[in-house]
């Protein structure tokens, strides 16, 4: 048994506590029940000087970042952001072209998701809206004050492919088996492109708007 004194303990029975700092003890006695989350976090970062200098430094990055990128997309495609939609629309022939250039030039070196959408033809006030798909991507930087891009690109129904980012990015290949298993978007240069989820025998790509609620799904009903 060792002789050196343990820590002290306090009343709820944690160590830990005795040993954090006068101010962040302060910032957690002042929490109410019920507070949201943003709001304790920000309690306690503002009774932390440390805490919150960190904080400060990660919402500098994120926002310089954030230029950066919105500059980027200006200046090299000629598109705005447009958070709100999933990321400004931008053409499918240079889908690839984009991804290479924030990956190699502005460390987006994370590939977080791509999801396809599927829209059949409509009326709209401007006119005839043809059968398409869009294909929004997201990629992050890494480390501190990290931050995401995202872009969408539309793809004709009658052709729905577009590049593969596999050689860019590892974590690509099973996402984008995904999208073409269950909605048939096609993905140029795709080292495995075959469905995941479903049985290669099975008829047409259930989540299209146009796939039948009712198609049997044999074993299951």
């Amino acid at each position: 048994m060792s002789d050196e004194p343990s820590a002290p303990v306090a009343a709820d029975g944690g160590a830990a506590a005795a040993a954090a700092p006068p101010s962040l003890l302060q910032g957690a006695a002042a929490i109410e029940p019920g507070e949201a989350s943003e709001v304790v976090l920000a309690r306690l970062a503002q009774a932390c000087p440390s805490a919150l200098a960190r904080a400060a430094e990660q919402t500098s990055k994120r926002a310089a970042r954030a230029q950066a990128l919105e500059g980027f997309l200006r200046e090299r495609f000629g598109v705005e952001p447009d958070p709100s939609n999933g990321g400004p629309l931008v053409p499918a022939e240079r889908h690839f072209e984009l991804a290479r250039a924030l990956k190699e030039e502005l460390g987006y070196k994370l590939y977080v998701t791509v999801c396809a959408s599927h829209w059949p033809a409509q009326k709209t006030k401007t006119g005839e809206d043809p059968e398409h798909f869009e294909l929004a991507t997201v990629l992050r930087t890494l480390g501190s004050g990290t931050h995401q891009a995202c872009w969408r690109v539309r793809i004709a129904a009658d052709v729905a492919v577009v590049d593969s980012l596999v050689p860019l990015f590892a974590g690509a290949d099973w996402q984008e088996r995904e999208q073409f298993d269950l909605l048939g978007v096609r993905f140029r240069g795709h080292p495995d492109l075959r469905r995941l989820m479903l049985p290669d025998e099975w008829e047409g790509h259930p989540l299209r708007k146009d796939y039948a609620i009712d198609t049997r799904c044999v074993p299951w009903r």
